[in-house]
Protein backbone atom coordinates (compact mmCIF):
# COMPACT_ATOMS: atom_id res chain seq x y z
CA UNK A 1 0.00 0.00 0.00
CA UNK A 2 2.45 2.67 -1.28
CA UNK A 3 5.12 1.72 1.27
CA UNK A 4 2.66 1.49 4.14
CA UNK A 5 2.13 -1.72 6.06
CA UNK A 6 -0.26 -2.62 8.85
CA UNK A 7 -2.83 -0.13 10.09
CA UNK A 8 -2.86 3.33 8.48
CA UNK A 9 -4.28 6.13 10.61
CA UNK A 10 -6.22 8.69 8.57
CA UNK A 11 -7.01 12.32 9.34
CA UNK A 12 -8.47 15.24 7.46
CA UNK A 13 -7.68 18.94 7.97
CA UNK A 14 -8.22 22.45 6.62
CA UNK A 15 -12.00 22.39 6.83
CA UNK A 16 -13.53 25.70 5.74
CA UNK A 17 -14.94 27.76 8.61
CA UNK A 18 -18.41 26.47 9.46
CA UNK A 19 -17.95 23.04 7.81
CA UNK A 20 -17.31 19.67 9.45
CA UNK A 21 -15.21 16.93 7.82
CA UNK A 22 -14.96 13.33 9.01
CA UNK A 23 -13.46 10.03 7.86
CA UNK A 24 -15.09 6.67 8.51
CA UNK A 25 -13.25 4.56 9.50
CA UNK A 26 -10.24 6.57 10.66
CA UNK A 27 -7.92 3.56 10.45
CA UNK A 28 -7.58 1.12 7.53
CA UNK A 29 -5.29 -1.67 6.34
CA UNK A 30 -4.77 -3.65 3.15
CA UNK A 31 -7.41 -2.85 0.54
CA UNK A 32 -9.91 -1.25 2.92
CA UNK A 33 -11.34 2.17 2.07
CA UNK A 34 -12.46 5.10 4.15
CA UNK A 35 -15.32 7.48 3.37
CA UNK A 36 -14.88 11.26 3.65
CA UNK A 37 -18.09 12.96 4.80
CA UNK A 38 -18.66 16.70 4.52
CA UNK A 39 -21.25 18.70 6.42
CA UNK A 40 -21.08 22.14 4.76
CA UNK A 41 -22.92 23.68 7.74
CA UNK A 42 -22.62 27.46 7.53
CA UNK A 43 -19.49 27.46 5.33
CA UNK A 44 -19.49 30.03 2.56
CA UNK A 45 -19.88 28.80 -1.00
CA UNK A 46 -16.52 28.40 -2.74
CA UNK A 47 -13.71 26.04 -3.63
CA UNK A 48 -11.41 24.86 -0.84
CA UNK A 49 -8.32 22.67 -0.63
CA UNK A 50 -8.61 20.17 2.21
CA UNK A 51 -5.85 17.74 3.22
CA UNK A 52 -6.18 13.99 3.89
CA UNK A 53 -3.20 12.47 5.72
CA UNK A 54 -2.28 8.82 6.21
CA UNK A 55 0.25 7.75 8.89
CA UNK A 56 1.73 4.29 9.58
CA UNK A 57 4.91 3.58 11.50
CA UNK A 58 7.37 6.30 10.53
CA UNK A 59 5.69 7.11 7.21
CA UNK A 60 3.29 9.98 6.52
CA UNK A 61 1.66 10.90 3.25
CA UNK A 62 -0.74 13.81 2.64
CA UNK A 63 -2.79 14.67 -0.39
CA UNK A 64 -4.91 17.70 -1.23
CA UNK A 65 -8.53 17.20 -2.16
CA UNK A 66 -10.62 19.91 -3.78
CA UNK A 67 -13.90 20.60 -2.00
CA UNK A 68 -16.53 22.72 -3.75
CA UNK A 69 -19.42 24.05 -1.69
CA UNK A 70 -22.31 25.48 -3.64
CA UNK A 71 -24.76 27.94 -2.17
CA UNK A 72 -28.02 26.49 -0.86
CA UNK A 73 -29.86 29.77 -0.61
CA UNK A 74 -33.64 29.80 -0.78
CA UNK A 75 -34.81 33.35 -0.19
CA UNK A 76 -38.38 34.56 -0.26
CA UNK A 77 -39.72 38.09 -0.13
CA UNK A 78 -43.16 39.10 1.10
CA UNK A 79 -45.05 40.94 -0.19
CA UNK A 80 -43.84 40.97 -3.78
CA UNK A 81 -45.47 44.33 -4.49
CA UNK A 82 -46.10 47.54 -2.55
CA UNK A 83 -48.72 50.12 -3.50
CA UNK A 84 -48.61 53.65 -2.11
CA UNK A 85 -51.91 54.81 -3.61
CA UNK A 86 -53.84 57.82 -2.36
CA UNK A 87 -50.86 59.83 -1.08
CA UNK A 88 -51.28 63.60 -1.05
CA UNK A 89 -48.69 65.79 -2.73
CA UNK A 90 -45.64 66.25 -0.43
CA UNK A 91 -46.91 63.41 1.75
CA UNK A 92 -44.84 60.59 3.15
CA UNK A 93 -45.65 56.89 3.68
CA UNK A 94 -43.68 53.92 4.92
CA UNK A 95 -44.24 50.23 4.20
CA UNK A 96 -42.14 47.16 4.86
CA UNK A 97 -41.24 43.85 3.29
CA UNK A 98 -39.76 40.74 4.85
CA UNK A 99 -36.92 38.66 3.40
CA UNK A 100 -36.62 35.07 4.70
CA UNK A 101 -33.72 32.65 4.18
CA UNK A 102 -35.24 29.15 3.96
CA UNK A 103 -31.99 27.64 2.66
CA UNK A 104 -29.04 26.06 4.45
CA UNK A 105 -26.43 28.66 3.47
CA UNK A 106 -26.06 32.24 4.70
CA UNK A 107 -27.14 34.77 2.05
CA UNK A 108 -24.94 37.77 1.28
CA UNK A 109 -27.29 40.68 0.62
CA UNK A 110 -25.80 43.51 -1.42
CA UNK A 111 -26.88 47.18 -1.73
CA UNK A 112 -30.55 47.70 -2.61
CA UNK A 113 -31.43 49.34 -5.95
CA UNK A 114 -34.56 51.06 -7.23
CA UNK A 115 -35.01 50.58 -11.00
CA UNK A 116 -37.22 53.06 -12.83
CA UNK A 117 -37.18 56.60 -14.11
CA UNK A 118 -35.49 59.40 -12.17
CA UNK A 119 -38.70 60.54 -10.44
CA UNK A 120 -39.38 57.00 -9.21
CA UNK A 121 -35.78 56.49 -8.06
CA UNK A 122 -35.99 59.76 -6.09
CA UNK A 123 -39.43 58.97 -4.59
CA UNK A 124 -38.98 55.36 -3.39
CA UNK A 125 -36.24 55.05 -0.75
CA UNK A 126 -35.39 51.54 0.49
CA UNK A 127 -33.74 51.08 3.89
CA UNK A 128 -32.35 47.64 4.67
CA UNK A 129 -32.50 46.35 8.24
CA UNK A 130 -30.95 43.07 7.03
CA UNK A 131 -27.28 43.83 7.37
CA UNK A 132 -25.13 42.10 4.78
CA UNK A 133 -25.54 38.48 5.90
CA UNK A 134 -28.88 36.71 6.38
CA UNK A 135 -28.41 33.41 8.19
CA UNK A 136 -30.44 30.28 7.38
CA UNK A 137 -33.86 30.08 9.09
CA UNK A 138 -33.81 33.85 9.73
CA UNK A 139 -35.78 36.78 8.37
CA UNK A 140 -35.17 40.51 8.15
CA UNK A 141 -37.07 43.60 7.12
CA UNK A 142 -36.62 46.23 4.46
CA UNK A 143 -38.43 49.53 4.91
CA UNK A 144 -39.54 51.40 1.79
CA UNK A 145 -40.24 55.09 2.33
CA UNK A 146 -42.23 56.97 -0.30
CA UNK A 147 -41.92 60.76 -0.68
CA UNK A 148 -44.76 62.23 -2.79
CA UNK A 149 -42.91 65.04 -4.56
CA UNK A 150 -44.47 64.49 -8.00
CA UNK A 151 -48.16 64.34 -8.90
CA UNK A 152 -49.55 61.34 -10.80
CA UNK A 153 -48.60 57.67 -11.05
CA UNK A 154 -45.15 56.30 -10.40
CA UNK A 155 -43.85 52.78 -10.74
CA UNK A 156 -40.49 51.14 -10.16
CA UNK A 157 -38.89 47.87 -9.13
CA UNK A 158 -36.92 47.33 -5.95
CA UNK A 159 -34.02 44.94 -6.56
CA UNK A 160 -32.52 43.09 -3.61
CA UNK A 161 -29.22 41.74 -4.98
CA UNK A 162 -28.02 38.51 -3.36
CA UNK A 163 -24.59 37.08 -4.11
CA UNK A 164 -24.74 33.74 -5.99
CA UNK A 165 -28.45 34.03 -6.87
CA UNK A 166 -30.62 36.24 -9.08
CA UNK A 167 -31.87 39.37 -7.29
CA UNK A 168 -35.19 39.36 -5.47
CA UNK A 169 -37.64 41.93 -6.83
CA UNK A 170 -40.57 43.88 -5.42
CA UNK A 171 -42.88 45.94 -7.65
CA UNK A 172 -43.45 49.48 -6.37
CA UNK A 173 -46.30 51.79 -7.39
CA UNK A 174 -47.80 55.04 -6.16
CA UNK A 175 -50.47 57.54 -7.06
CA UNK A 176 -50.08 61.08 -5.77
CA UNK A 177 -53.00 63.53 -5.52
CA UNK A 178 -52.89 67.33 -5.15
CA UNK A 179 -53.43 68.86 -1.72
CA UNK A 180 -56.97 70.13 -1.20
CA UNK A 181 -57.38 73.80 -0.50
Amino acid sequence: MNGFSGQVALSVSRAPTGAQLSLQPTSISGTQTSRLSVNAGSAAAGTYSIVVTGTAGGLTHSTSVTLTITANIALTVSPTSLSFDGVHHYGFKIKQIEVTNNGATPALIEDLRVKGDEAARDSFVPISLCGHMLQPAHACRIIVAFFAERLGRLSATLEIPVKSTPPLTVSLSAEVFPLRQ
